[in-house]
């Protein structure tokens, strides 16, 4: 709407505190936010495939 507003900019910029403590729990694992966002898409869509799958066969 303002395209020169820095607020917005800098809202945008910080992740919700839901994100930060889930990749904190992983990082007491030992595993980087990085690392985690990298796996966490391909364990998602097998957990869909496979969820798909039963209802499909149900």
């Amino acid at each position: 709407m303002f395209p020169t507003d820095r607020i917005p900019d800098y809202c945008q910029s910080l992740p919700p505190p839901s994100d930060r403590a889930f990749y904190w729990s992983f990082a007491q694992r030992g595993l980087e936010s990085l690392t985690v966002a990298r796996i966490l898409p391909v364990i998602l869509a097998w957990v869909t495939r496979a969820i798909g799958f039963q209802l499909l066969q149900g």
